[in-house]
């Protein structure tokens, strides 16, 4: 046997045919059952990580994990924090698209963590001559 199969073209999700192409032999009758290739959604997974920050510090830059990707696709995705600006915890979120060849399997928010600032106070002694009265 001597030839080539044939697949009809594409990469993305789909199903495509297989035919007998160039498939031959001098010395035989081929006979060829025709059948598809499903090529099938990969499987996309989003962290989105953990922040802590001290009340009136410095804000954290929002981070996220991404796994599943293939070749050189890419995911655009926009962070951003649910909340205010005092101390206490906020969900951090993600904005984006799936692409078409991509199913989501795994999606994790994050949390935003603002701790108390520490403050401690100077007290300065004082020293009063009893008077009767009430300071």
């Amino acid at each position: 046997m001597c030839g080539e199969l044939q697949r009809e073209a594409g990469e993305n999700v789909g199903i495509y045919s297989i035919n007998k192409g160039t498939l031959n032999n001098d010395n035989y009758s081929i006979e060829f059952n025709p059948n598809t290739l499903t090529i099938s959604k990969a499987n996309l997974s989003i962290e989105i990580d953990d922040k802590t920050a001290v009340y009136g510090g410095e804000a954290q830059k929002l981070t996220c994990t991404i796994s599943g990707l293939k070749f050189d696709d890419t995911l655009d995705i926009t962070l951003s924090r649910v909340g205010g600006d005092n101390a206490g915890i906020y969900k951090i979120i993600g904005d984006f698209q799936i692409p078409e060849n991509y199913a989501l399997t795994s999606y994790k928010t994050g949390t935003y963590t603002i701790q108390k600032a520490k403050i401690t106070p100077v007290l300065t002694p004082k020293t009063y001559v009893y008077n009767g009265k009430n300071f």
